[in-house]
C-alpha cells in the first residue's frame, strides 16, 4: 500500500489480522506492508542521506552509546577504508531539527503505526524527559558486510522485558538488484528461521514496511555484497536507553577548555 497518512488508523479487522500474524503461536512473527513507500520516495531518502547528509557538518560523528542522552544531535557512523565492512548509519532524534523532512515525518507515521500495532499509547516514547527510552529513527547502508548483526533477541530479559515488543524495519533496497547476500532473517513464532530475500513468498522489494517482534531470535549473519552504490540500505526504528550521565559527560571536555581560557 502506498504512503499515507490514512493508513496510521487500520480497521478493527485489519489490526486483528496484523497482530495474529505477528504474536500468534502459529505466527510468523513479522507482517509486511508492501509497497508502503512509493519508489520516488525511495530514491529521495537514498540520495538525500548518501550524497547530501553524509557531508553535513552539522551531524556528529557517533562514538559510543554514552553520547545518546535527551538532547544530544544527531550523528553519524562510518566505518574507516581500512575497515572490511563497509558500513554507514545515520542516527537521527525525534527533538532534532530534521535534516529531511520526508524521512522525518515518514518516521513519525512508522513509529506511531507501531505503537497501535502494540496496542501501546500513540506517543509511547515519544519526548518523555522522565522516560529512560525514546524512539529513534536510523539510515542504515552496508556495501560489504559478513555478520555484522549476529543472532540475537532483544527486550526479553530483566530489566527490559516487553514481549509485546516490535521493531521496524523499512527496506530502501532490493537483493539481485542492490545486493548480493541473505539480508535480515528471522525465527518465526515455532522457532524455525525465515530468510525473505531466498523465500519467493516472503521477498523484499523497495518501499517494503516490515514489522517484526523483537523477542525472536533475528539477525544479519550472511555476506552482504553490494552490486552498486545502494548496497543493503534500510531504515529501522529503535528504542533507545539513554544515557543518564551522558548529557553532563559531553559538556565536560568543553567546559574545561573554557575554563583555562578564563583563568589564562
Amino acid at each position: 500500500m502506498n504512503l499515507s497518512f490514512n493508513y496510521l488508523y487500520p480497521s478493527k479487522d485489519e489490526l486483528i489480522k496484523i497482530r495474529k500474524q505477528i504474536y500468534h503461536s502459529e505466527g510468523s512473527g513479522f507482517y509486511i506492508f508492501k509497497n508502503f513507500l512509493p519508489k520516488n520516495y525511495v530514491k529521495h531518502i537514498n540520495k538525500f542521506w548518501f550524497d547530501e547528509a553524509i557531508n553535513d557538518i552539522n551531524i556528529k560523528k557517533f562514538k559510543t552509546k554514552k553520547e545518546i542522552f535527551f538532547g544530544c544531535p544527531n550523528y553519524i557512523y562510518s566505518s574507516n577504508t581500512s575497515n572490511p565492512n563497509k558500513n554507514t548509519i545515520f542516527y537521527n532524534f525525534l527533538w532534532n531539527n530534521p535534516s529531511d523532512q520526508l524521512t522525518h515525518d515518514l518516521s513519525i507515521q512508522i513509529l506511531i503505526l507501531r505503537n497501535i500495532i502494540m496496542s501501546k499509547s500513540i506517543s509511547n516514547n515519544f519526548f518523555e524527559k522522565s522516560s529512560q527510552f525514546q524512539s529513534t529513527y536510523r539510515i542504515v547502508r552496508t556495501l560489504n558486510s559478513e555478520n555484522i548483526v549476529p543472532f540475537h533477541k532483544d527486550w526479553n530479559s530483566h530489566p527490559y522485558i516487553d514481549p509485546s515488543a516490535l521493531q521496524a524495519t523499512l527496506f530502501l533496497s532490493k537483493n539481485g538488484k542492490d545486493y548480493k547476500g541473505k539480508g535480515f532473517s528471522i525465527e518465526n513464532n515455532k522457532g524455525k528461521m525465515q530468510f525473505f530475500d531466498t523465500d519467493l513468498r516472503n521477498s523484499i522489494e523497495e518501499g517494503d514496511l516490515m514489522f517484526w517482534k523483537y523477542n525472536n531470535l533475528h539477525g544479519i549473519s550472511d555476506k552482504i555484497t553490494s552490486i552498486n552504490s545502494v548496497g543493503f540500505t534500510r531504515m529501522i526504528f529503535p528504542v533507545e536507553i539513554l544515557s543518564k550521565r551522558g548529557f553532563i559527560e559531553n559538556i565536560k571536555k568543553p567546559l574545561k577548555l573554557l575554563y583555562k581560557k578564563i583563568i589564562n
